[in-house]
Formats: C-alpha cells, sequence, structure tokens
C-alpha cells in the first residue's frame, strides 16, 4: 500500500519550506485528499475559579482530527511545524458583593491591538454594570485587552504494521465571552471579572474598622465619652510614583490634645473644677478630627499597595 509522502504531499501543496504556514497548506491538502477525518468536537466550560459568590469561568472550543495513511516522513514534519500557541495567561480581577477583590488567571490569546481606557464589570456578577476609566493614568500605560486564543497540538502515531502513520491534531480555542470594554449584559459569563483591577481597588478598600468609647469624667451629671475610630484603608496596583503621591497627599494631623474644665461638684461649699485631658477637633474636642499615616510597600510585579491608617478622635456626651 502506498502511504502519501513528503515529497507528494509538498508537491500537491505547492511548498518545499519547513515552516507552520507550510504545515498549514500540507494539512489543507491533505483534507482534500480525503486524508482527513473529524474526530471529535467539544465545548468545554471549566470553572478555574469560585469564592464568594464570583465565578470565573473559562470556555473552551476543542476540535479533534486525524490526518491517515501517511508515510512516516510527512507524519514526523506535521507533528512538528504544525503546533502552534499564541495563549497567554491573564491576570483576572473580580469583586464580589461585600467589595473584596480577588485574583486568578484565566487562558486568553494576545492583546488587542487597539487599547481601551474603560473596562465593565457587575459586582458579585449581577446587578447594575459598574466600570474603571481612565485605566492608562492608573496603570501608568495603556492596556490592550485579551483576544481569542488558539493552540494546535500535533501527535505522530503509527498506525499499522505496513509503517503506515497517523498524525492526530488537537485545536484548542479559547474564546473571550465579550469585549470588556462593553457595556453589555450579553456577557454571558465572568461578568464579575475584568483584567485590570476594579475602580474600588484605586478608589480604597476598607480592610479593618475599629471603634472605642471610653468615660473620661462627668461635667455635673452629663458624662463626658472619649471616641477614637480607627479605619485602615488599602490602594492597590499603584506604580511607585503613585504611591509615593498617594502617601503624600493621604498623610494628615488634625486632631489635638486639649485640657477641658469640667464641672464636678456643686453646693453651699463652694463649686469644683476639673481639668480633663481629651483629643479631637473645635475648642473643646467635640468636633470629630482625623489623622491618617500613608504607608507604602510593594505589592510585586512593580506595583505598590499604600496602607492609610485613619485615626478620628471626638469628645461626645452620650
Amino acid at each position: 500500500m502506498g502511504w502519501i509522502t513528503l515529497a507528494q504531499a509538498r508537491t500537491g501543496a505547492n511548498t518545499n519550506d519547513s515552516t507552520n504556514a507550510a504545515a498549514k497548506l500540507i494539512a489543507t491538502w491533505l483534507d482534500g485528499q480525503n486524508a482527513c477525518v473529524n474526530v471529535s468536537h467539544t465545548h468545554p466550560t471549566n470553572t478555574v475559579y469560585s469564592r464568594d459568590g464570583i465565578t470565573l469561568q473559562q470556555e473552551m472550543d476543542v476540535q479533534v482530527v486525524e490526518y491517515r495513511g501517511l508515510a512516516k516522513d510527512l507524519a514526523d514534519f506535521i507533528a512538528q511545524y504544525l503546533n502552534e500557541n499564541n495563549t497567554r495567561q491573564w491576570r483576572m480581577y473580580g469583586i464580589d458583593t461585600y467589595n473584596n477583590i480577588h485574583e486568578a488567571e484565566i487562558t486568553y490569546g494576545p492583546p488587542s491591538t487597539s487599547y481601551s481606557d474603560s473596562l465593565y464589570y457587575w459586582i458579585g456578577g449581577a446587578g447594575g454594570y459598574k466600570y474603571v476609566n481612565d485605566i492608562h493614568n492608573k496603570l501608568g500605560h495603556y492596556f490592550y485587552p485579551p483576544t481569542d486564543g488558539k493552540a494546535v497540538e500535533a501527535e505522530a502515531q503509527r498506525s499499522n504494521a505496513a509503517d503506515g502513520w497517523v498524525v492526530r491534531v488537537t485545536t484548542t480555542l479559547y474564546p473571550v465571552p465579550s469585549p470588556y470594554s462593553y457595556n453589555s449584559n450579553n456577557r454571558p459569563i465572568n461578568k464579575a471579572f475584568i483584567p485590570v483591577p476594579p475602580a474600588e481597588a484605586w478608589n480604597g478598600v476598607t480592610v479593618s474598622e475599629n471603634k472605642q468609647k471610653t468615660f473620661v469624667a462627668y461635667d455635673g451629671n452629663t458624662p463626658v465619652y472619649q471616641n477614637v475610630t480607627t479605619v485602615v484603608k488599602e490602594y492597590r496596583y499603584l506604580t511607585l510614583a503613585q504611591a509615593a503621591a498617594k502617601v503624600t497627599s493621604e498623610a494628615a494631623n488634625n486632631s489635638r490634645t486639649l485640657d477641658v474644665r469640667v464641672l464636678v461638684s456643686w453646693g453651699s461649699g463652694g463649686t469644683t473644677y476639673k481639668n480633663i485631658t481629651v483629643r479631637g477637633g473645635g475648642t473643646n474636642g467635640t468636633t470629630a478630627a482625623t489623622d491618617k499615616v500613608a504607608t507604602s510597600r510593594q505589592q510585586g510585579e512593580g506595583l505598590y499597595t499604600v496602607s492609610v491608617n485613619e485615626i478620628t478622635y471626638q469628645v461626645t456626651t452620650s
């Protein structure tokens, strides 16, 4: 039996090159010779991340074909040169209904040739859409969103004792569900995720909050309390210059220590006062005043997080 040789395929496809483009021409020619058989075609959807009500899913289109009746030299050529892969891992940022930001990776293709300065998402994957804009200023460079990816894997195998060979080719497409720069509800999956941090990351995420209320004295029959509220916010995914500017702009020292005179006792023997020390704003501490300490730290991949410790002092009587 005569198997199709590499020389025959080169003649039929009119190419003598040893490249991926030549392998594609030969594969097309083999299809025209009825040497290509469809084996399977599936459309799996895999969950790559799921937590706190949001899910990142990977859609795929997988087609398997076999090129049969080949000589060994042709099978080896196809197995070597038909392979290609333009996919890459994209970091995705999802936000849940509690404003927690999640990071996960997904497979798509190369960046688009056109940049996007606004990307749309849905908190928790539902409700009304939100968007992050002015991305090039936030990142310090223009952002080019992902396009569809494609991976082709070719494997040559001997198919019989007469030295006939077959090449099994698996083509996997990794489609982007919908352009992230559109505010369309037609995006069927991954609505909580976008390939840049959401607006909440730049606007500040509250990571802790603490409130204290301490009794300090009676002013006559009226209690006096010192209130201290501590809030820690994080501003993430900043460049070094942005982080330095954020540290400078957030630093604040608005509160002060006050020596306040309060009435302790009164009667026929006279009136007694004492001074108490409180912290706040205004003339007697009853105006809320906030101090801020901002600290920058490396986040990785050349980005920084600025933590802002906000302490608000106020004196109240209830």
